[in-house]
């Protein structure tokens, strides 16, 4: 959805369609699944299998939001709307993983 509306009132297209730069959208799915089975990994392994609280794993999970963030902001030939584009998409699955899996540990409780 952010990419659409970022497509929408950006002068030029994120990723222009039709020259090769677009990503299939099964590749954006896997990406998201991998990095989304990686996290409730983390999880597990920092929560439940070390016992440590939850505010470690948020410590883990943010450092780890950073570094994706990193190569979104220093590629020199991405344009600025998709920088924001993209790193909002990063923002939104991680405010949705650290919901699920913080309500997960409330639920634990």
């Amino acid at each position: 959805v952010i990419f659409y509306v970022t497509n929408a009132i950006a002068d030029d297209n994120i990723i222009a369609p039709n020259t090769g730069d677009e990503l299939p959208m099964f590749l954006v799915i896997f990406t998201t699944a991998f990095y989304t089975a990686g996290a409730v990994g983390m999880y597990w392994l920092v929560v439940r299998r070390l016992g440590r609280s939850f505010g470690v794993f948020r410590v883990i999970s943010f450092v780890a939001l950073v570094i994706t963030f990193l190569p979104v902001f220093l590629y020199e030939h991405v344009e600025t709307v998709t920088s924001i584009a993209l790193s909002l998409m990063h923002l939104v699955s991680y405010v949705i993983i650290m919901a699920s899996l913080s309500g997960f540990n409330v639920l634990r409780r």
